[in-house]
């Protein structure tokens, strides 16, 4: 399970986090932005995915769930 092609505009050096809300039962498995290196977490009700983009640019955003 998966959410895709989330496009934004990141700004070079400025954090970005990301907040999901988990239905009962799901965990964020993966997460990619762009190329850029990411941090992503889970905590019991909602999922985190952070980045500090290297470029001014356009991103696609990628995550995978899983139970």
């Amino acid at each position: 399970m998966g959410i895709r092609n989330l496009f934004r505009p990141v700004v070079i050096g400025d954090p970005y986090v990301l907040t999901v809300h988990l239905p009962e039962g799901l965990r964020l498995e993966s997460a990619e932005v762009g190329g850029e290196k990411v941090e992503f977490a889970s905590q019991k009700e909602t999922a985190t995915v952070r980045i500090v983009p290297s470029a001014t640019k356009t991103v696609q955003r990628k995550m995978s769930f899983a139970e």
